[in-house]
């Protein structure tokens, strides 16, 4: 058994060696990824920021994780988000910056690149942390719409399938949309009704 005074955050993640990754919460407003051996024992941690939603495995062994810095300002505190890439010692391969807002959904699709969105936009990452494409939706640092995307889902066509929350900080709406992963763009979408956020993946059939 494992213990510590931390709350875990989001799902952990299987390796196929049967190392057990996932983030956890302190009470201090920090947070860290932890690796554990399939007994138990801690294989490695380290503490990059606040780890925002859920530690996610590629297909050789690499670990995702989407990351908060909060930096004080002297107009008040400016958010940046970052996606880490870790390998299986826990060394970090390559650091993404997403750029201002926190990062909220990331997705490992089955060519192995990485699908990441923040209140900003959509970005397309390749294995290597590479931008293969990106595309701007919200720009709430101007006033315009914070657009928020959950983690996506990879259907059996390609397409990219995800709930989008959009707010101006008044007004919101809700929606389930499919994405076309070539240039990030909407091909459909669906309101949804009813209050309240939504940053949940759609289930595939």
């Amino acid at each position: 058994t494992f213990e510590n005074d931390e709350l875990v955050t989001g799902c952990p993640a299987l390796g196929e060696d049967g190392t057990i990754y996932f983030a956890t919460y302190s009470h201090t407003n920090t947070s860290s990824v932890y690796a554990l051996n399939s007994d138990g024992t801690l294989k490695w941690h380290d503490e990059p920021g606040l780890v925002e939603g859920n530690v996610v495995l590629g297909a050789d062994g690499t670990l995702y994780v989407m990351v908060t810095e909060v930096v004080p300002m002297s107009a008040g505190n400016q958010t940046f988000g970052h996606i880490y890439a870790y390998d299986a010692s826990g060394n970090v391969k390559w650091i993404h910056d997403t750029g201002d807002g926190s990062p909220v959904g990331l997705s490992v699709l089955r060519d192995d690149s990485i699908v990441a969105s923040d209140s900003f936009g959509v970005v397309h990452l390749s294995a290597a942390g590479y931008i293969l494409r990106s595309q701007a939706y919200g720009d709430p640092a101007n006033g315009g719409l914070s657009i928020n995307f959950s983690t996506f889902a990879e259907g059996k066509s390609g397409l990219l399938f995800a709930s989008r929350y959009e707010s101006d900080g008044v007004n919101a709406s809700k929606s389930v949309v499919a994405m076309d992963p070539n240039d990030l763009s909407i091909v459909w979408s669906y309101a949804l009704s009813g209050t309240g956020g939504l940053h949940v993946t759609p289930a595939l059939g």
